[in-house]
């Protein structure tokens, strides 16, 4: 065994995972650590069940802390090694780490990018004095980064920020990139220190108040208040050199949790042009992936639009236009930025909008789950079945019924009455029978397949009848309440 000394470690802090970025450590390592300066890690290179600890350079000091697990997880987004395949991750239980080869540090910035799995925690790590920077996930599903602050004037503390974006679910995935700055910025008291920014999710810098939004040379920075344009920029912990024996020279990640394609790079994470999305989910459900999302050019995304238990899709409009009540919204070949808005209706246990009911009732409603399996207007649909019929509850004239059935040029004509009652807009689907005797021999001839017509008139022409029989008709609305 041979003894590594940790003099710049970025204990990147991830989940419970707290990683590190710089930190004064005796480490023992069973093998030449060998992650250059400019180095990634897919882990796709490794049979599942490899333990890591003890392979290209990785050291822990627990014998399984790191294993090769073979897992594919759901991302919408581009991820750091996008090109690879995905079906490999590097389960973390303990401490690992691996030394840097910082001499191919040139330029003034540095990029960590990886996705993370985190596992929450509601205290704060503990942390060495040396490291430069760290971050972990907190039971809020939010970032807390380890940073340095000026108190007043002249001093600065050391404290943890909680960052505020849209929170990483339990076992989501997620994109951390931080860009660390080494440039020599000299204040008038005489202090030199480094900055750093975090993003999520390939979105722009976070801001925060305890940040500035830019790097300084000779004057005090300017705290908020945020947001910026450009996000914030926080103090490193302590101001090492960028290379050499004080230099970043080794990354650490401790805890529990799983991480995939981790980089350390020296060039632009994010070179090509980055086009945003910005999704604002209402009261009673959500989109995901949510808040800003920076999407690189030409690139395809794909949202998905849940509502909460109680609750349904009301509208989503995609750059101020309506598309109905629709679950998911893609975007292919993104060249511009978009806007999509999801709203959301409170809903009986069927599914029907408390609104809708409250447009029809004639006394307040109390009990909303009662109101959907009555009649009112007695013409023998219950009142949920009228809105997913597309007809009025308090009209006994509009009902769900076949208004016209005629044989012209050799196939038969179907008419029927429903509309696309407050954005249902579930197709029909039409049985046939040549025995209306016999409920066993009607046959689906049509499955989801029949738009509403916005006038509430349904035409079908069935082409396929049998020849010298009867043909009776039955339009369908197939709904399934999740």
């Amino acid at each position: 065994m041979t003894s590594r000394r940790f003099s710049s470690h970025l204990r990147f802090a991830v989940w419970s995972l707290i990683a590190v970025l710089g930190c004064t450590a005796a480490v023992q390592a069973n093998t030449t650590n060998s992650v250059p300066g400019e180095s990634f890690d897919s882990f796709e290179s490794y049979t599942n069940g490899t333990v890591l600890t003890g392979t290209n350079g990785w050291y822990g000091t627990a014998p399984t802390g790191a294993v090769v697990m073979t897992e594919s997880y759901d991302f919408p987004l581009r991820q750091p090694l996008d090109d690879d395949t995905h079906t490999n991750i590097l389960a973390i239980s303990d401490t690992v780490s691996n030394l840097l080869d910082n001499s191919p540090f040139t330029d003034t910035n540095i990029w960590v990018d990886v996705m993370v799995n985190p596992l929450r925690s509601a205290v704060e790590p503990e942390v060495d004095d040396e490291i430069q920077l760290a971050m972990y996930f907190n039971t809020n599903g939010h970032m807390v980064i380890r940073h340095r602050y000026w108190v007043n004037g002249s001093d600065q503390a050391v404290r943890w920020t909680e960052l505020d974006h849209d929170p990483v679910g339990t076992d989501e995935w997620a994109r951390v990139t931080v860009k660390l700055d080494y440039r020599t910025t000299t204040y008038g008291q005489g202090f030199q220190d480094r900055f750093f920014q975090v993003s999520l999710n390939g979105g722009g810098a976070i801001s925060n108040f305890y940040g500035s939004p830019k790097l300084w040379t000779g004057v005090e920075p300017d705290y908020g208040p945020p947001p910026w344009t450009n996000g914030s920029w926080f103090v490193l912990v302590n101001a090492p050199t960028l290379t050499g024996p004080d230099g970043v020279n080794a990354i650490e990640v401790q805890g529990t949790g799983k991480i995939d394609d981790l980089v350390v790079t020296n060039g632009e994470v994010f070179a090509s042009t980055r086009w945003k999305v910005a999704t604002t989910a209402g009261t009673g459900g959500d989109i995901y992936p949510g808040g800003d999302v920076m999407i690189p050019d030409g690139d395809d995304v794909t949202f998905t639009i849940t509502p909460d238990p109680g609750y349904a899709i009301d509208d989503v409009l995609v750059d101020s236009v309506s598309t109905g009540a629709v679950s998911s919204v893609s975007f292919l070949n993104v060249t511009s930025e978009h806007e999509l808005v999801a709203s959301f209706v409170a809903t009986s246990g069927l599914g029907t909008p408390h609104d809708w009911l409250d447009t029809y009732a004639t006394n307040p409603i109390v009990d909303y789950d009662a109101a959907d399996l009555e009649d009112w207007d007695g013409d023998g649909a219950l009142n949920w079945e009228e809105r997913v019929a597309g007809t009025l509850p308090d009209d006994t004239n509009s009902v769900f019924e076949i208004l016209d059935v005629m044989f012209l040029d050799g196939s038969n004509k179907v008419v029927w009455f429903g509309t696309t009652n407050f954005g249902v807009t579930t197709p029909f689907s039409m049985y046939r029978s040549t025995n209306d005797l016999t409920a066993d021999e009607w046959d689906l001839i049509e499955s989801n397949t029949l738009p509403r017509a916005a006038d509430g008139t349904n035409i079908y022409w069935d082409t396929t009848a049998p020849d010298g029989l009867p043909a009776y008709y039955q339009p369908t609305i197939i709904w399934v309440v999740e």
